[in-house]
Parts: C-alpha cells; structure tokens; sequence
C-alpha cells in the first residue's frame, strides 16, 4: 500500500501521520505546527489540520520558486 493512500480521506493526524507526512521529527514537527496554525484540539485529543500543513508547505515551496 502507497504512504499517500494513508492520508486519503483525512483531514485530521494524528501527531505521528503529521510526524510521516511532512518528514519531520516530533520537536520539530510540533514547533512547525503551532507555528502554521495547524494544531486542533478536541477534548484531550490534539490532533494536526492536513489543509493548513499542505498550504504551509505550498507557501513554502512558493517562496523558493520566488527568490531565484
């Protein structure tokens, strides 16, 4: 089974699908998110918004193509 086919569906993570999603290590990861605005919580759960990650990502690749 493909690692994207995981993510299919779901627009929540959890930390360690956000963790393999972006390739990022837990600190970081965790960092990253609140920065972004991605971390969701619901009850005790805390959980990682897809859409905001993949648009942090998108801005991201962005401003590379953008500096040249």
């Amino acid at each position: 089974m493909k690692e994207t086919a995981v993510f299919e569906g779901k627009r929540l993570l959890s930390e360690a699908d956000g963790m393999r999603y972006v390739g990022l290590q837990r600190t970081k990861f965790r960092q990253w998110a609140a920065e972004i605005g991605a971390v969701r919580h619901i009850g005790a759960r805390v959980l990682y918004d897809r859409v905001t990650i993949d648009q942090a990502c998108d801005a991201l690749a962005d401003a590379a193509c953008n500096q040249g």
